[in-house]
């Protein structure tokens, strides 16, 4: 039986097994940890995956705001397409 790509997932049953024991023995490592240690890390976890958001986020705005201007500059520059006057 044939499937396309786009109707097969790529999530596995070991692929979740591996993030749940992962997620236990982060929780498990953690939870030894001293409050002093443990939530500076977590502070810091979460202050890297914010600061990646707001890139993809910026990443995208100056793309599509940059688009318009990078076709009307292709679109000058090619000897094979005439704008109208």
């Amino acid at each position: 039986m044939c499937f396309s790509r786009n109707l097969v997932g790529t999530e596995t049953a070991d692929t979740e097994t591996n993030r749940e024991d992962l997620k236990r023995m982060s929780d498990q490592c953690l939870d030894k940890l001293n409050a002093k240690y443990r939530e500076p890390l977590i502070l810091y976890y979460f202050v890297v995956v914010l600061v990646i958001v707001v890139l993809v986020v910026v990443l995208v705005v100056v793309a599509i705001a940059a688009a318009p201007m990078l076709m009307n500059a292709m679109l000058r520059t090619s000897p094979h397409v005439r704008l109208p006057h």
